[in-house]
């Protein structure tokens, strides 16, 4: 979603995997996540990996087999275990880690799909979230709840601190780095200089880092505009 959303291309998968190259599903954070929805990804990863076939001549014709929905499975599960060097996890047999995601057909989304194709509807319909989810024998989800957090308090501390984020990064008000310098010390600094470096090469990071992690006043330092 993150590579869609800034335009970088499109990865030739099929090509890859021809290749023998191992190709997994992931993302480098929640930052660059949207909706935390792993089917969700698999399926943009097959609806574009469809439109970049079918870009090239007489694409059209072969786009639907650039992938199907099992191979988009795939890279979602056994793809993204050999990516990391897992042998234990990735597909359900005795012996691997307990790792399962149930989905509930009998709503809206898979109607008249799933009794013709679970696997297809799972990837073309509405992508489900999942009604049940075990980690390792760990119940994590449970009907279509998270289990383990208390999710109303943890989402309202989310949106305090992106909201603080988000005022610290205006360039006019160093002062709003305060909060985040008590409570996270120089890791936002650093993930701002980081930020704004890639954006802009020819910000002074270093210069910012040196004055941030001394005072925290170096946010006047960012370009305006």
């Amino acid at each position: 979603c993150s590579n869609m959303r800034l335009a970088s291309g499109i990865a030739p998968i099929r090509k890859m995997l021809n290749a023998g190259v191992p190709v997994g599903l992931g993302v480098d954070g929640s930052a660059s996540n949207d909706a935390a929805h792993m089917v969700n990804e698999a399926r943009q990863a097959l609806l574009l990996a469809r439109v970049g076939r079918s870009l090239e001549p007489f694409g059209c014709d072969h786009g639907p087999s650039e992938m199907t929905a099992r191979d988009a499975l795939a890279l979602a599960t056994r793809g993204g275990a050999e990516v990391l060097g897992r042998k234990d996890i990735g597909y359900l047999a005795a012996g691997m880690c307990a790792d399962l995601a149930l989905f509930d057909l009998r709503t809206l989304g898979f109607a008249g799909g799933a009794v013709h194709d679970p696997v297809g509807s799972l990837l073309l319909c509405a992508s489900p979230q999942a009604a049940h989810t075990v980690v390792n024998g760990r119940v994590v989800v449970r009907e279509g709840q998270l289990a383990t957090v208390e999710l109303g308090p943890l989402l309202e501390r989310h949106n305090q601190l992106a909201i603080t984020l988000a005022q610290t990064a205006h360039w006019d008000k160093p002062t709003m780095a305060e909060p985040l310098k008590n409570q996270y010390g120089p890791a936002i600094p650093r993930a701002i200089a980081n930020m704004v470096h890639a954006v802009h090469p020819a910000f002074p990071k270093k210069q910012f880092l040196r004055d941030a992690l001394d005072g925290y006043e170096a946010l006047e330092l960012m370009p305006r505009g």
